[in-house]
């Protein structure tokens, strides 16, 4: 039986540059947020959401997690889930990243599948134009104590947390199987501001 994957949907930012809840956006018929849910329930056998006090994503009927050190960031959300999680390893979305698919999540997963114990990885981060892509990536529950000790000093860069993990930095070309390298490098979009969302609506006709 394959490895059972969590899937953590972070959705914990305060969407300053949009103006309003990024997650909530509408894409056609769904959600930003429920795209997301959408793509990881394919390939997760558990679904949460790490978010604060906001009720605002009951309607999905997911539980959800809050940060056990609030207002710090995409790391305490991450950090949050991971340590609610009851699988080793979790597959982890931004909820600003409409054009994430299925596609994606399962050759994510089928990357996390294929390591062995020997490589001792914490985290499988996609690599795009060589920038890690942390916020659409897998990582180990062992990566939750590391996450931690940066919390605790006030160090919240998830990009730099990747550096006291063991990573497996993976390139787009090795990752597409089942979702085209094209749709890889637009998946990996995220929206920050009103001019991204309109971009997108346009482009995809959603």
């Amino acid at each position: 039986m394959a490895e059972s994957i969590t899937g953590i949907l972070l959705a914990g930012g305060r969407s300053r540059r949009m103006g309003q809840d990024k997650a909530l956006l509408r894409f056609g018929r769904l959600s930003c947020i429920e795209q997301v849910q959408s793509a990881l329930s394919v390939a997760c056998s558990d679904l949460l959401i790490s978010a604060n006090a906001s009720r605002s994503y009951d309607f999905l009927g997911l539980p959800r997690v809050e940060d056990q050190y609030p207002g710090q960031g995409p790391l305490a959300g991450l950090h949050a889930g991971l340590k609610a999680a009851r699988t080793p390893w979790s597959l982890v979305s931004a909820c600003d990243m409409p054009l994430v698919t299925a596609g994606m999540a399962s050759d994510l997963a089928r990357m996390v599948r294929s390591l062995t114990p020997m490589e001792k990885v914490q985290a499988v981060v996609p690599m795009a134009e060589g920038r890690p892509q942390p916020l659409f990536a897998a990582y180990h529950d062992s990566a939750a104590t590391v996450m931690e000790q940066r919390l605790q000093r006030g160090e919240l860069r998830l990009m730099d947390a990747l550096g006291d993990l063991t990573v497996k930095r993976v390139p787009l070309e090795e990752l597409a199987l089942c979702e085209s390298l094209h749709r890889w490098r637009e998946g990996l979009f995220n929206m920050n501001e009103p001019n991204d969302y309109e971009c997108l609506k346009g482009l995809h006709r959603l």
